[in-house]
């Protein structure tokens, strides 16, 4: 009997009651050996296809991941927007009290107040404010 084709199957189980089922064919020349040049090269291709699901899976859940950590960030991000508007908002208002009481919000004897806000300064672009850590 000569062997002419050869075949190597198999069967992943992926989870949630599903599975892969890989399935590789062979045509043998006359004279090889079916097992070293076939069968054998048949089972390391599927080891590898199933070694690239994987990293393909794995990529795919890191990049879920991230995404979610770019959501919160961006949320976060705004929320820092939203109160900074606010404290500018505030101190505004302050400021102008301070002027209507004839107090020089810039007096020396206010050091531990911060210069008139500019509501049209670029907080990530003011050098006087500290950098944001990401």
């Amino acid at each position: 009997m000569k062997i002419k084709t050869v075949g190597y199957g198999r069967v992943v189980n992926i989870g949630n009651y599903e599975s892969i089922r890989y399935y590789l064919e062979a045509t043998v020349d006359e004279g090889e050996n079916w097992y070293f040049n076939g069968l054998q090269v048949l089972m390391e291709e599927i080891n590898s296809l199933e070694g690239k699901r994987k990293h393909f899976v794995q990529t795919e859940e890191e990049v879920a991941q991230l995404e979610h950590q770019k959501n919160r960030l961006s949320r976060q991000i705004e929320e820092k927007k939203n109160q900074l508007e606010e404290l500018r908002r505030r101190w505004g208002l302050t400021t102008e009290f301070l002027k209507k009481e004839g107090i020089d919000p810039n007096s020396p004897d206010l050091e531990f107040l911060p210069p008139e806000a500019d509501p049209n300064t670029d907080p990530e672009s003011d050098p006087t404010l500290p950098p944001i850590p990401f």
